[in-house]
């Protein structure tokens, strides 16, 4: 994956008039485009119906980002804290990137980055790499990243939430991969000491918002070498067939 091209070209800053509220993901599914991100982005209350009034999104790539309707109940909202905005289908995002969604992060040595704006004066974006995974995705579609120190703290002292505050709502992609893959949703910060973001799933998306949404396989990792392996034991055992086909030579003799 070509962060330099995908990530400003999916990372998008939510606004309600004018003022910024945090951070979502831009992806598109089944011909429709989509911005992903947290509930509470959308209201602090998500006790309450979620509503888009006064909302948009503001794009590095592309600009300003009308939205058109909340996408799965409130409900779902509530438990996943994830919100699914569908954006105005009049509105067009040439060479976007072909994103994939993946649920499956089982592979211990892959890395993970995401992108995001912090609430400060600068409403800047910054990139946010390596990020390890801490815990393996829960029932509730749950999973914790470690994250760069650098990244959870800044030159004025100010550590964790007060940092990172913006990020939520940032989509969190499989770094270093040829084909891209996002795999959830960054939420919140811990409330203990941990370095670390909790994430949402991809999967709490397809399973209570878009139950049509496609999900890919991870090839890389630990399931490339599988099939490298795989690709090399038949290679070695069509040459021992082949070599056994070969009639012998005199003065060979076979056991």
């Amino acid at each position: 994956m070509n962060e330099l091209d995908v990530l400003p070209k999916t990372c998008v800053q939510i606004y309600k008039s004018e003022i910024y509220h945090g951070s979502g993901v831009l992806v598109e599914a089944g011909g429709v485009f989509y911005v992903f991100s947290a509930a509470h982005v959308i209201s602090q209350d998500i006790s309450k119906p979620l509503t888009l009034e006064g909302f948009y999104g503001v794009s590095e790539k592309y600009g300003k980002i009308e939205f058109d309707i909340l996408v799965g109940k409130h409900n779902a909202n509530q438990v996943n804290d994830i919100a699914v905005i569908a954006i105005n289908q009049k509105q067009k995002f040439p060479n976007f990137p072909p994103v994939r969604f993946c649920e499956d992060i089982s592979f211990p040595e892959n890395s993970y980055v995401f992108r995001g704006t912090q609430k400060s004066i600068a409403l800047k974006a910054h990139t946010v790499a390596p990020c390890y995974l801490d815990t393996s995705t829960c029932d509730e579609g749950l999973f914790c990243l470690k994250v760069p120190l650098d990244a959870y703290a800044d030159m004025k002292g100010n550590v964790g939430a007060d940092v990172m505050g913006g990020y939520s709502g940032s989509g969190v992609f499989i770094k270093g991969t040829d084909n891209i893959y996002l795999v959830g949703i960054a939420q919140n910060i811990d409330k203990d000491d941990f370095i670390g973001v909790n994430c949402r799933s991809i999967k709490a998306i397809k399973d209570s918002f878009l139950p049509s949404m496609e999900i890919s396989e991870f090839h890389g990792g630990n399931a490339q070498l599988k099939l490298n392996i795989a690709e090399i034991k038949r290679n070695v055992t069509q040459g021992m067939i082949d070599e056994r086909k070969k009639p012998m030579s005199m003065g060979m003799l076979r056991i």
